[in-house]
């Protein structure tokens, strides 16, 4: 067998094993939402209750609750949050110049490395009640605008600030694609006659 040979061996046999590992001997714990868990017994001898913590669960109405507002969340996250990185990444692939494209990218992926107690941290000390815009307000004698403790807005500011810290993040997989884009699709269609507004529709979008 040649050395080659051995080397891909070992690294698939060395994937297989980490992927059992880290993804799938972890799954061993959901048996824990079926039994009354005692972590001083551990797993294998807590006592099997079966599915009566799924039945109080699906009493409680806090859980309906809860439910609703999670796929609430993820809607309005799913519809406001997806288009920005495109639309972002169009915008930065139609620059021509590459130093104001470095720079915007620069800034748009820094929040990213933020953590998310000082993206809140941030977002507290522009729109919270004693932030700057409220402060602004106040001086100029117009009522606070209550944001950060409105439940109304709650859904809202949650997918602003996924938008601000994230979104720059995931502009590298799309620019990444437009990059693979074949010039010579671009230099046909304007030869066809096709303006910039149709080359995007029916090239860099598809």
């Amino acid at each position: 067998m040649s050395r080659r040979r051995v080397v891909l061996g070992v690294g698939a046999i060395s994937a297989v094993v980490l992927l059992l590992v880290f993804n799938y001997v972890p799954l061993t714990g959901l048996v824990t939402a079926f039994q009354e868990y005692d972590p001083l017994v551990g797993v294998w001898n807590s006592e099997w209750v079966g599915l009566d913590h799924f039945e109080r669960l699906f009493q409680d109405s806090l859980f309906w609750g809860s439910l609703r507002n999670t796929l609430y969340l993820s809607f309005v996250q799913l519809v406001l949050f997806f288009p920005i990185p495109i639309l972002l990444a169009l915008l930065l692939n139609s620059v021509l110049s590459q130093r104001i494209r470095n720079f915007v990218q620069s800034v748009v992926y820094l929040p990213h490395f933020f953590s998310w107690v000082l993206a809140i941290t941030i977002f507290q000390q522009m729109l919270g009640g004693a932030g700057v815009l409220n402060q602004f307000l106040r001086g100029n004698d117009i009522g606070t605008w209550d944001i950060m403790t409105n439940p109304h807005t709650f859904a809202l500011l949650v997918t602003s600030q996924a938008i601000w810290k994230e979104a720059g993040w995931g502009i590298i997989v799309f620019l990444a694609a437009l990059a693979a884009i074949n010039t010579d699709l671009y230099e046909a269609s304007a030869v066809d006659g096709a303006g910039r507004w149709r080359r995007l529709w029916h090239i860099t979008l598809p």
